[in-house]
């Protein structure tokens, strides 16, 4: 099976060494699009119902699972995981101290400045100075952050195969998606913010809908708006169900991110606060603030590596549940041959339907484009043409030679015709121009009732009479 390009990440396919070698595989490629409800999933006969080769159960999980996989994450690959997040951490918070310390010496040298000698180039160069670094602290933590979610993100998808990984193959891996990495923070933070500014629920509603996003970049090793649909089609549906776990999984950081800081920072405010509201430059408030950098690095070092864990696996038991990945996570990990990983098939939806009789009509106009269609056209009916041509030739000839080996039969029946036609008109016309001539019976008849009037007629019986008894005797 090949791989399909730009969807499946290289090194997924592989099963783990010592396990049965089953081919290649498609990992956490496009799945096959069988759906199943909500539950446990797909399991295939003579299986147990729930394989577990890494930090999870290869079925659909529940949220206690997906908490529970992450922090099972960080304990199993403690070094990669912790060691990455602590490196981001102690960078960020390192630069992060050092612009608190530069802005309070800055802040200091104003307030102790005298008015007369301080000129306005003197406070702008410090506020430009002050923003300035503030925005270069902030570029390089929103960086240095985005970085190590996508490595973090792919030592959760190797743990959940059950599969090792060392920090440099994990930079391997990650380091040709970090400039789509950074496009994808970068559009997802800025569409949210706005959504945020106008008003609170767009902006929630965005980022809910998109944060899964990462872990699609990272694990299928897709574009930045690949990812972006990809989230948002995981996601749809089950808005609610993932918005409870992103504000679980913010108030369990903010929670720990407090009870590392609490203790390092509260004996300052405690016990000093006067050396707080002093000199912004004084040791004891550059001091307080070292602790609060320490208690960021801490914090970051324990929450980056669980809210990365807990993304990652919402993103795959979305994956489980919609896709079946569960079987091919099966097949990546060697526990069931190709053969019995293939999942049932389904009928195929009336968009796809939709979307392939598109397609298939666009291949068609494209491969055969009207003008040719008409010209193939004229082509085949003159070609009939040529063939039905001798054809209508040899019936004409036909008739031709029939007509000429008999035309004595025709000439006779046109001649008897002619002269029966003949005679009877010669007949009738002469007999009817001799009746006409003599006298016809009722011009006769007209003539003597106008010659002789009634009463003559009347006078003129008796002798009629007389005549026909005469006759008779």
């Amino acid at each position: 099976m090949s791989e399909p390009s730009g969807w499946t990440s290289p090194g997924w396919d592989q099963p783990p060494a010592g396990g049965p070698s089953s081919g290649p595989a498609a990992g956490y490629g496009a799945g096959s699009g069988v759906g199943y409800p909500p539950g446990y999933g797909y399991a295939s006969p003579g299986l147990p119902s729930a394989p577990k080769p890494g930090v999870v159960p290869l079925r659909p999980l529940g949220l206690g699972e997906i908490l529970d996989g992450a922090i099972s994450t960080v304990r199993a690959h403690w070094r990669v995981m912790l060691g990455l997040s602590a490196i981001v951490s102690a960078v960020t918070a390192l630069l992060g101290f050092v612009f608190q310390a530069l802005l309070l010496g800055n802040v200091a040298r104003l307030e102790n400045a005298d008015p007369a000698t301080l000129s306005d180039g003197d406070v702008g160069g410090l506020l430009a100075g002050t923003l300035g670094g503030g925005l270069l602290l902030l570029l390089i933590t929103f960086v240095g952050q985005t970085i190590l979610n996508g490595m973090l993100t792919h030592v959760v998808g190797q743990a959940v195969l059950g599969r090792g990984v060392t920090l440099a193959e994990t930079w391997a891996r990650v380091r040709p998606l970090v400039w789509r990495l950074i496009g994808l923070s970068l559009l997802v933070t800025v569409a949210s913010g706005f959504g945020l500014i106008f008003c609170v629920a767009p902006g929630v509603f965005l980022y809910v809908m998109w944060v899964l996003a990462g872990p699609a970049l990272v694990l299928e090793r897709t574009s930045v708006t690949g990812a972006m649909r990809r989230s948002w089609s995981l996601v749809r549906g089950s808005w609610w169900w993932t918005f409870l776990i992103v504000l679980l999984t913010v108030v369990i950081t903010s929670v720990i991110s407090q009870a590392i800081s609490l203790p390092l920072t509260l004996p300052f405010v405690i016990v000093s606060p006067e050396t707080l509201a002093g000199d912004p430059g004084s040791a004891g408030v550059l001091l307080y603030y070292g602790a609060a950098a320490l208690a960021s690095l801490v914090g970051g070092t324990i929450t980056a590596p669980f809210t990365s864990g807990v993304y990652a696996l919402t993103y795959i038991d979305r994956r489980m549940r919609r896709e079946a990945l569960d079987l091919e996570l099966m097949r990546s990990a060697g526990l069931v041959p190709p053969a019995a990983a293939a999942p049932p098939a389904a009928p195929k939806k009336a968009a796809k339907k939709k979307a392939t009789k598109k397609a298939a009509k666009k291949a068609t106009k494209k491969a055969a484009p009207k003008k040719a269609t008409k010209k193939a056209a004229k082509k085949a009916t003159k070609k009939a043409a040529k063939k039905a041509a001798p054809k209508k030739a040899a019936k004409k000839s036909a008739r031709k030679a029939a007509k000429k080996a008999a035309p004595k039969r025709a000439a006779k029946k046109a001649t008897k015709r002619g002269a029966k036609k003949a005679a009877k008109k010669a007949t009738r016309r002469p007999a009817k121009k001799a009746t006409r001539k003599a006298a016809p019976r009722k011009a006769a008849k007209k003539a003597t009732r106008k010659a002789a009037p009634r009463k003559a007629t009347r006078k003129a019986a008796p002798r009629k009479a007389t005549k026909k008894a005469a006759r008779r005797r």
